[in-house]
């Protein structure tokens, strides 16, 4: 009996594909088409597992993340409250299967201190970046985009704290790893289509997106799983084969981040590489890269600024003009909208003050600036973004929750080094370099950090058992 339903089932998936995929291709094209088919398939097979198996769920949801995101060209809509999208589907409804369980276990973790606190922290985040929707020139549109930017990565937050032990931050690495493996597959492709030359490739970045709209947000997300990895190779048993599998991540992953020739991405890395050398274990290894570091710096750091190049000025480069400026901007729009000005709402309010907070600059500063020939979607920089979209209070929330999260993870660093450094890469890249919560329906970043906030509360199996 349960061997004709099962066949029955997929009898049904595959007309459903079969179907899907032909309106899709037509409509959309062959490669926007088979993405959202796949998608359409992976979005159905994860809630049906996720009815018997929230962890395996879980798991095959963040190794799918790099194609759900690429079908948001077909499937990135307005419905009700929510800006909807394949990912948003899922954790909606893997929430609303496993409520009474999520409850349940979540209740029990409300009675620990830490988690007290943290879980009022998101609370205060939540509400606030809401409230911050009524203050927007559309409040429907930036209500959905908060929902589906905070809140949701919230609720996916919610589902690891309540369902995940300690014994499967293992196999919560793994499957990070495997997502950020497959966004560099796809990156590797793109690199082909370019040509294999390093100028056509630094003179191409527009182009490299590795499925995720840009560079910048590819290398946040592929940054804030690296050190994961990194820690899991060097201060966990493995394996020969589970050695093999992260030293060929380490490898690719390093080859493709060099290759974004992002400024804030090369910084990173070796950050990232020395903070996870900062041990007892690998001393000598650490301050040999210190020294080599610190030598090399007056001659590297310029041209990792200028990209390679060389620059007579810090800001005779537009790109570091505009950041600045957005800065400057970002502090003026602030001072006259408290609450926030909804999210989306940035480059609307930008347009309208970048001129003043320009003006207010001094002379002397001024004539070394190169202007930029843009205007800015969005602060590149994730906390002035959250200050003017969703108010100063979810700013001080979130920082307090950075604050909150990283002292937790320091009173263990033992078990927690990588995700530690994960958050303190995250919030260099978010000061250094242009990433949202939500970039044109890109949240990928922000569902890894709020499962990297959940996993910092994991109790051992044997108390979620009890």
């Amino acid at each position: 009996m349960g061997n004709k339903k099962n066949l029955l089932r997929l009898i049904l998936l595959a007309v459903v594909a079969v179907v899907c995929g032909v309106l899709a291709v037509g409509k959309l094209g062959v490669k926007d088409g088979a993405t959202f088919t796949l998608s359409l398939l992976l979005t159905i097979s994860i809630l049906s597992v996720g009815k018997n198996d929230i962890k395996k769920a879980v798991y095959l949801f963040i190794v799918s993340m790099p194609i759900l995101v690429t079908a948001r060209k077909g499937f990135y809509l307005d419905f009700l409250i929510f800006k909807l999208n394949f990912e948003t589907l899922i954790i909606l409804g893997l929430f609303i299967v496993n409520y009474r369980n999520i409850a349940l276990n979540f209740r029990e973790r409300f009675e620990n201190r830490e988690n007290r606190k943290f879980i009022n922290l998101i609370l205060l985040f939540v509400f606030t970046s809401l409230i911050s929707s009524i203050f927007s020139h559309n409040i429907l549109d930036s209500l959905r985009l908060t929902i589906t930017s905070v809140l949701i990565p919230v609720l996916l937050g919610v589902i690891v704290l309540a369902n995940f032990s300690k014994e499967d931050m293992k196999n919560l690495v793994y499957a990070l790893a495997i997502s950020i493996n497959l966004s560099c597959l796809y990156g590797g492709v793109q690199i082909l289509g370019i040509g294999l030359s390093i100028s056509k490739i630094k003179n191409s970045r527009e182009l490299l997106t590795f499925g995720y709209h840009n560079v910048n947000i590819f290398v946040n997300i592929a940054l804030m799983v690296f050190p994961l990895i990194l820690n899991e190779l060097l201060y966990k048993k493995n394996n020969t084969k589970e050695k093999l599998f992260l030293i060929g991540s380490i490898f690719l992953q390093s080859i493709c981040i060099f290759l974004t020739f992002s400024r804030g991405a090369w910084l990173a890395l070796g950050m990232a590489v020395g903070l996870i050398l900062f041990s007892k274990k690998y001393k000598k290894i650490f301050i040999a890269i210190t020294i080599l570091g610190l030598i090399s710096l007056p001659v590297v750091l310029p041209r990792i600024l200028a990209r390679g190049g060389s620059s007579t000025h810090l800001l005779a480069n537009t790109s570091n003009t505009a950041r600045f400026l957005s800065i400057v901007t970002s502090k003026e729009i602030m001072k006259d909208n408290l609450l926030g000005v909804g999210f989306g709402n940035f480059n609307k309010y930008y347009r309208e003050s970048a001129e003043k907070a320009y003006l207010t600059l001094d002379y002397g500063l001024r004539k070394h600036m190169l202007a930029p020939l843009y205007t800015m979607e969005h602060a590149h920089n994730i906390f002035l973004n959250i200050g003017v979209e969703l108010g100063i209070l979810s700013l001080i929330f979130i920082l307090a929750i950075f604050f909150q999260r990283l002292k937790t993870s320091i009173k263990n660093y033992s078990f927690y080094r990588g995700i530690f450094i994960s958050l303190i890469i995250f919030i260099f890249i978010g000061l250094t370099t242009g990433i949202e919560l939500n970039h044109k329906g890109v949240i990928s970043n922000t569902y890894i950090l709020w499962m990297l906030f959940s996993m910092l509360s994991m109790k051992s199996s044997q108390k979620v058992n009890e």
